[in-house]
């Protein structure tokens, strides 16, 4: 029996071939089936996410007054520290509301922070009417600030950018 180089190049080349390609193939699908058994670990979906904003002593000004200024809005829950907090049990530790059907919490922190709000987080107000976008710009923009003035923009009939005496960025669009 004559000794075939070729063929022996050609057997280690198919070799190589399988270690390259079905090795990684392999170890990928052991993986994959490892990861699902780590996912059945892992919660489904988050259960809710719900914008926060934290007032030093203003939380209940700022909620009665988003109350009145949105008819659709209820409080769902309300927490005072009371006595767990002796110096400032008057102040709201944790609130759920309601606001046109988006679940906003307050919070008064009895610390002082080097920081409040920023417009860079705000919240969108898709109004009904123009006579309604008038209503809230001029609500939320007393005492406060124009950030985007309320005018005609490519994007919307009307439109404007406001901060309110609290702090909070709202923006309001009307189509």
């Amino acid at each position: 029996m004559k000794y075939d180089i070729w063929q022996e190049i050609r057997k280690r080349a198919l070799l190589l071939a399988i270690f390259l390609f079905a090795v990684p193939i392999l170890i990928g699908c052991s993986s994959l089936a490892n990861r699902s058994d780590q996912e059945e670990n892992v919660p489904v979906m988050t259960k809710s996410v719900t914008p926060f904003l934290m007032f030093e002593g203003k939380a209940q000004e700022a909620m009665d007054f988003y109350l009145e200024l949105f008819p659709n809005s209820r409080v769902v829950e309300v927490q005072k520290f009371g006595d767990a907090n002796p110096s400032a049990p008057d102040l709201i530790m944790f609130a759920k509301v309601n606001i046109s059907g988006q679940d906003i919490i307050l919070n008064d922190s009895p610390i002082e922070h080097a920081f409040t709000f920023t417009p860079s987080i705000s919240l969108f107000v898709e109004c009904e009417s123009e006579n309604e976008i008038m209503r809230l710009a001029t609500a939320l923009g007393e005492n406060g600030k124009i950030l985007m003035p309320l005018d005609s923009y490519d994007f919307a009939t009307k439109f404007t950018w406001v901060e309110d005496r609290f702090g909070v960025s709202w923006q309001l669009f009307f189509r």
